[in-house]
């Protein structure tokens, strides 16, 4: 999209520059079709501002920083991935430890014991070796040498009593992408993108030990510049967990995290949150489900009618197996569980989701369509499949519905909303909707006790949206 605007006395033609309304200007950017599964978005939307004047001084920063986006994205579509961050003074340290152990020299040698030491002598000899290829100075030190090389002999000459580097940002980022990130392609992505954020005000190498709750505030500052609120929490949470996750893997006990508690300001005049996403009525769900019907897939459509009927988040569906599905109890339900192509979202998350009316005529025709198979809609269950089952039926609701605050995930609210119509209260409503009240008793219960009364809430909610046309 175009706009053309006047600023300063200029006539400019500014790209992807879009204005909401009198005090909301955005940049707004569709996603090649051939990078929405690496971007995990359709388009990318990003605030500029209240006024045109600011809108257009932000413009620059956030179009170089789309730009970078999609050419690190094409470059891991055609096999080349952004490089990563290069090897810390721990991550050097390790390798090192490792190469040595695997010569077969002691991991636990603390220094030689004497002047003829058969340990200390093998281990003066590698090290000699290591860097025999290296030119030497005027007093026969070797000059040049790589940085793992010199590691290298650090841990040959000096053994266990070789302090251990501090770690630092660029740690805690590896770390984190490694062991809880892992291959998940979208997290990846939104892990890069942050940091890259925080080292932009930090720096990779700094250390952890000396970052303070003002260079945490100030990082919050940087995240703020033409990002919305929430986005700026949702960043705010994923260093918040990566630091904290860092302090007990690395053994930083004293060391305290400076995000914790750490939120975005937001501007006068933002709502609360629970505001971003409206509920469908009556008349919008019976307009977007006729949509759905008709311009999604069979898979995408049978998703929709168990969404609707079920209150379940998309993944939680997208993902079953043939497996989950129990037809054959006394109360139809889908086990909703971890698996490996399928994480959750929390521990609540796992729960016997019972089946009603129309979701339970969709998990039937799921089943016979998927005859054969391990996943009950193999269009959807491979990497980024919710994200593509959302992507269609968003772009059928967005064709029905005008109101853009509600979104396929209404569907979710819908059900809350008839839960509490209903008369139950909020501390009830996890054992459904898979979500923790913070309720100790949340954790007590037996399955089947538990899908009896998910079974008489969900059937009042549902009875309740029929008999007043919700």
């Amino acid at each position: 999209m175009w706009y053309t605007t006047r600023y300063t006395g200029m006539r400019i033609d500014v790209e992807y520059l879009q204005q909401r309304s009198k005090t909301a200007w955005r940049y707004r950017r569709r996603v090649p079709s051939n990078l929405r599964d690496i971007i995990g978005k359709t388009e990318l939307v990003i605030p500029l501002g209240s006024d045109k004047r600011t809108a257009i001084a932000r413009y620059p920063k956030i179009h170089n920083e789309v730009e970078r986006t999609l050419k690190a994205a094409f470059g891991q579509l055609n096999g080349k991935p952004e490089p990563n961050t290069p090897a810390t003074p721990l991550d050097l340290q390790r390798k090192a430890l490792a190469t040595v152990s695997s010569w077969g020299f002691d991991p636990d040698w603390y220094g030689a014991e004497s002047d003829d030491d058969p340990e200390a002598i093998g281990r003066d000899m590698m090290a000699e070796h290591v860097v025999r290829d290296y030119p030497v100075d005027d007093n026969g030190n070797p000059v040049g040498v790589k940085p793992e090389h010199t590691q290298i002999v650090r841990v040959l000459r000096q053994g266990a009593s070789l302090e251990t580097p501090p770690p630092t940002l660029a740690d805690v980022k590896k770390l984190y992408l490694k062991e809880r990130v892992r291959d998940d392609t979208k997290k990846q992505n939104e892990t890069n993108r942050v940091f890259k954020l925080v080292f932009e005000v930090l720096g990779p190498t700094r250390r952890l030990d000396g970052i303070r709750r003002q260079d945490a505030k100030d990082v919050r500052d940087h995240m703020m510049d033409g990002r919305a609120a929430s986005s700026v929490d949702r960043y705010l949470n994923i260093v918040r967990a990566a630091f904290n996750y860092a302090i007990t893997e690395l053994d930083l006990e004293g060391t305290r995290n400076p995000f914790i508690g750490l939120r975005a300001i937001k501007e006068e005049g933002d709502g609360p949150d629970r505001r971003s996403r409206n509920p469908f009525n009556g008349d919008q769900l019976k307009a977007a489900r006729t949509q759905v019907l008709r311009a999604c897939n069979k898979d995408a459509q049978r998703v929709w009618r168990i969404l609707e009927k079920t209150g379940c988040r998309i993944a939680e569906v997208t993902g079953l197996r043939r497996s989950d599905v129990h037809l054959d109890h006394r109360i139809p339900y889908i086990d909703v569980e971890w698996h490996e192509d399928r994480r959750l979202k929390t521990k609540a998350s796992r729960r016997w989701v019972p089946l009603i009316g129309d979701a339970l005529a969709a998990v039937k025709e799921a089943l016979h369509a998927s005859e054969g198979g391990q996943y009950l809609f193999p269009t959807f269950c491979k990497h980024n499949g919710a994200s593509s089952a959302s992507s269609m039926m968003s772009r059928a609701v967005r064709a029905a519905v005008e109101d853009r605050k509600v979104v396929t995930h209404s569907l979710r609210h819908r059900i809350k909303d008839l839960l509490w119509l209903a008369g139950y209260a909020e501390t009830e409503h996890g054992l459904l909707m898979g979500q923790s009240t913070g309720n100790v008793s949340h954790d007590y219960g037996g399955d089947e006790a538990r899908l009896e009364v998910a079974y008489r809430m969900l059937k009042a909610a549902l009875e309740l949206a029929d008999r007043e046309g919700r």
